[in-house]
């Protein structure tokens, strides 16, 4: 899932974060420069009026330790048409910067950017105002709470999709530099085909509960690796309760399958079936060679082996394309 952006560094003026003290250009020696992120379509099917998008710029500091970086600006990315970005950053004097460009679901759908969706960009703690960029965090919690509960169990899969770019730059002055930057998915999609149920239990089923353990947050800076930085994990519960589908024609019963967006990582947890019968099952969510990894950008799709097998087949799926557009598959319910 990529997006284009160009970069164009030019010279001109200043933007700064009020609670961490710039000394841009102190000696005064060299003309300061602007990078200008300006995007470019690439695709009808991801709009990022619907998402939240920001932009961190860092730097080295002597004040700071050699493994912090100065946030020396944040801001709030904003839309020109609903599928591309434009923003400036100015008075960068030439040197080393780290930018970090951030796509992030709503919490609220469908609102401009109010300071409750934005809390979704957090801090290791929050509130604390930290000046080094390596404590900032996305809050991946309150997408998690979003999941499809028992009382729509037909309902969308919450938008979850979050889309990173971390960029090493040096602007030099007078010299306009262009370039392709690629967006990343950094959530994985956990699909769950319980099949045709009727066929899998003998009694209805009345309510299927899932428990997992996983990360809720995850660190905005990647170690210069592009690597996934992920923290506090927590247990959290999500239920559904099917149709009652014994009124419905044999040929037309169709599979249970549960979907929830999720962060990389190991996750460890449980299925709990109920049926008519007061019969309970418990099912641990793992595969033949143990627990489940959830991996960046790409779908994990277990699949019910049935009560006497304790354990979920396993398959890891990528995507048709390479576009910024969600694939159909990502956009069912449970």
């Amino acid at each position: 899932m990529k997006q284009l952006l160009y970069i164009l560094g030019i010279t001109l003026g200043c933007l700064a974060l009020g609670s961490c003290t710039d000394t841009i250009n102190e000696e005064g020696d060299a003309p300061l420069s602007t990078v200008v992120f300006r995007g470019v379509k690439a695709s009808d099917q991801y709009d990022f009026r619907e998402h939240m998008n920001r932009l961190y710029v860092g730097e080295r500091k002597q004040e700071h330790e050699k493994e912090e970086l100065h946030l020396r600006s944040m801001s709030d990315l904003y839309s020109i048409d609903g599928t591309s970005l434009d923003f400036r950053e100015t008075q960068l004097a030439p040197q080393w910067y780290k930018f970090i460009i951030l796509s992030a679901p709503k919490i609220i759908p469908g609102t401009d950017f109010q300071r409750e969706n934005f809390k979704i960009f957090s801090e290791k703690t929050p509130g604390q105002g930290s000046c080094d960029l390596n404590d900032y965090m996305v809050d991946y919690l309150p997408i998690l709470s979003k999941a499809p509960g028992s009382e729509s169990p037909h309902a969308d899969l919450p938008d979850g999709d979050l889309f990173r770019a971390v960029l090493n730059r040096w602007p030099q002055e007078h010299l306009m530099i262009q370039e392709n930057i690629q967006l990343h998915r950094l959530n994985g999609l956990l699909e769950i085909n319980m099949g045709i149920l009727a066929d899998q239990f003998e009694n209805r089923v009345t309510e299927i509960q899932l428990e997992l353990t996983t990360p809720t947050r995850l660190y905005i800076t990647d170690n210069n690796r592009d690597e996934i930085k992920t923290a506090d994990r927590k247990t959290l519960t999500w239920s559904t309760h099917p149709d009652d589908l014994r009124q419905v024609p044999e040929n037309e019963h169709i599979p249970h399958i549960l979907r929830i967006n999720l962060l990389p990582g190991t996750i460890t947890g449980q299925i709990t079936v109920k049926t008519d019968a007061q019969e309970t099952f418990i099912i641990p969510v793992k595969g033949m060679n143990g627990n489940i990894v959830i991996q960046k950008n790409t779908q994990t799709r277990l699949s019910f082996n049935g009560l006497y097998h304790h354990y979920f087949k396993v398959e890891y799926a990528g995507y048709d394309d390479t576009k910024i557009d969600v694939n159909d598959q990502w956009n069912g319910g449970w």
